[in-house]
């Protein structure tokens, strides 16, 4: 799937078998800026920035229910231009940007959200992964 990187609250799905794009129903907020991960066998949009702020909320699409479902916690930390990946039960949100400076604070949730060690320098806009460790590729925004 894929959220806009606008403040439309749109999202798309490419469908591998068919080579093709389809619109997904529409997110309850809308932004954009936002981190994509599959956590828990479900796409979640994390952070991202709505047009006047950054967001602090995630929302998980149900594939079989056909919505977009909020997550209950939301991050202490309102951030857009995130990482996010999922290892295991546990979604990270890494870095990113609060509207004001970068960041190089590190969330993680597993149904609450609550820091972690944080990146040695501030980040936005990275690419992140995950196979035993998380790499990171970006240079630091200091």
């Amino acid at each position: 799937a894929v959220v806009s990187t606008q403040s439309t609250g749109t999202a798309e799905r490419y469908d591998l078998r068919s080579g093709k794009w389809v619109a997904l129903p529409p997110l309850p907020h809308s932004f954009g800026a936002n981190g994509l991960t599959v956590w828990e066998d479900k796409v979640t949009a994390v952070g991202g920035f709505d047009g006047r702020q950054c967001l602090d909320m995630a929302f998980q699409y149900d594939g079989v229910m056909e919505q977009w479902e909020p997550l209950p916690a939301t991050m202490a930390t309102r951030r857009s231009g995130l990482g996010v990946v999922a290892t295991g039960h546990k979604l990270y949100a890494f870095a990113g940007h609060s509207g004001e400076s970068y960041l190089n604070t590190v969330e993680m949730c597993d149904r609450s959200w609550r820091p972690v060690a944080p990146l040695v320098d501030r980040r936005g806009a990275m690419g992140i992964a995950c196979l035993e460790n998380c790499y990171m590729t970006n240079p630091s925004t200091d």
